[in-house]
C-alpha cells in the first residue's frame, strides 16, 4: 500500500499444540505492533493502526499508517529492538533494585507487574515449571513443534532456535539430538531412560532457581477479545525492550499458562491420558504461587551475561507479499 502504508496479517488459528486458542499468537501479533509503533518514532512518525474483521476471522488484519508527526522524538528503546532476545540458561540471584521495578512497572502499564521474586515462590514456580516441562517433553503433540523450530549445530538462526542456544549442555544435547530423529526413540527414552530428567534440570530447574525471580504481566481485565490479547503483547514488547535496555536478561515462561488455560477451558490438547490428568493436578498449585488476577505473560527475570547464542530476525522480504 506504499512506503507509509501496509497491512500486518496474522493467522488467528492453528493446529500446533501451544496455539490451540488465539491468546498466544495474538501475544505475538502484539509485540510486533508495538515493535512498528517503536521504530515508526526513529523516522519521526507516528504509527496508528485499525483492526478490520471480527475476532472470528480467520485471519487478524491490521491497517497501519506511519503519520508524519514533528512532536515525536526517536523512543528511548528503539536501540533496544535488535538486541532484545531470550536467555535460557542460568542467571545470577542478584535482586532487582527498585529502580529498576519501577522502570519496568511504568513501561507495562496499564498491565500491572506482579513480582514473584520472594524465595519460596521462586522454588515453587520452578518446580512447577519443571512438572509442566514433563508434559510438554512428553506429548507426541509437542514433539513435532519441537522437532520444527530447531536447528542443529547452530549458534545463530533466522527462523528457529538454534540448538546452542537452547540451554542444554553438549552431552544431553547430543543426545537430545539423536533421539529427536522420532517420536519411537523420545518415547523409549522417556519410558525407560529417564529421559526427560536431564532436560527438565537444565532447562527449568536450575534457571529458576538461578535468576531475580518470575514476573507475570497482570490486565486489569480479563483477557477476551483479539485487542485484549494484541493490548497485552504489545504491554509484553514494552516491558521486555525496557528491561533489555536496563541490561537485565529474560525468559518467557508461557508453557505453564498455555496448559492451565487448556485445564479451563476444557481443551483436550493430546492423547495421552496421563499428560491431561497431570495438567489437572498441577492447575490449582499453579493458581496457588501465582494468586488471583488475569495473568497474560509469564516469565523469569534476572540480572546476567546475554546469550552467546540466539535467534536472530527473519529478512522483511520473507512477510512482503511475493510479486
Amino acid at each position: 500500500q506504499g512506503d507509509d502504508r501496509f497491512r500486518i496479517c496474522g493467522d488467528n488459528f492453528s493446529r500446533d499444540v501451544y496455539f490451540l486458542t488465539p491468546w498466544p499468537k495474538m501475544l505475538a501479533l502484539g509485540g510486533l505492533l508495538e515493535t512498528v509503533a517503536v521504530a515508526a518514532t526513529g523516522e519521526g512518525r507516528r504509527a496508528v493502526f485499525e483492526r478490520a474483521g471480527a475476532d472470528t476471522d480467520k485471519e487478524i488484519v491490521y491497517n497501519v499508517a506511519l503519520v508524519p508527526d514533528p512532536d515525536v522524538a526517536p523512543s528511548p528503546l528503539l536501540p533496544f529492538v535488535r538486541l532484545r532476545t531470550t536467555q535460557r540458561r542460568p542467571m545470577t540471584r542478584r535482586p532487582l533494585t527498585p529502580a529498576q521495578k519501577s522502570a519496568l512497572e511504568a513501561a507495562a502499564s496499564p498491565f500491572r507487574v506482579l513480582w514473584l521474586d520472594d524465595r519460596a515462590r521462586q522454588k515453587a514456580l520452578a518446580h512447577l515449571a519443571s512438572r509442566y516441562a514433563k508434559i510438554r517433553l512428553t506429548i507426541p503433540e509437542a514433539f513435532e513443534v519441537h522437532r520444527k523450530v530447531i536447528e542443529w549445530d547452530a549458534r545463530y538462526s533466522n527462523d528457529r532456535i538454534p540448538d546452542q542456544a537452547i540451554g542444554l549442555d553438549e552431552p544431553t544435547l547430543k543426545l537430545m539430538h539423536w533421539a529427536m530423529k522420532s517420536w519411537k526413540r523420545v518415547d523409549f527414552m522417556n519410558r525407560y531412560l529417564a529421559g526427560t530428567l536431564m532436560p527438565r534440570l537444565q532447562l527449568e530447574l536450575k534457571p529458576g532457581l538461578n535468576a531475580a525471580g518470575y514476573v507475570s504481566l497482570l490486565a486489569p481485565e480479563p483477557l477476551r477479545s483479539i485487542d485484549d490479547f494484541v493490548a497485552a503483547g504489545r504491554a509484553m514488547q514494552r516491558f521486555w525492550l525496557t528491561l533489555t535496555r536496563l541490561g537485565l536478561q529474560f525468559q518467557p515462561q508461557m508453557a505453564p499458562l498455555i496448559f492451565d488455560s487448556y485445564v479451563r477451558k476444557e481443551i483436550g490438547f493430546t492423547a495421552k491420558r496421563d499428560a491431561l490428568t497431570a495438567a489437572k493436578e498441577l492447575s490449582p498449585r499453579l493458581a496457588a504461587v501465582l494468586g488471583p488476577g488475569n495473568h497474560a505473560f509469564l516469565g523469569r527475570i534476572g540480572v546476567g551475561a546475554a546469550p552467546r547464542a540466539r535467534s536472530l530476525r527473519r529478512p522483511l522480504s520473507d512477510f512482503l507479499p511475493k510479486s
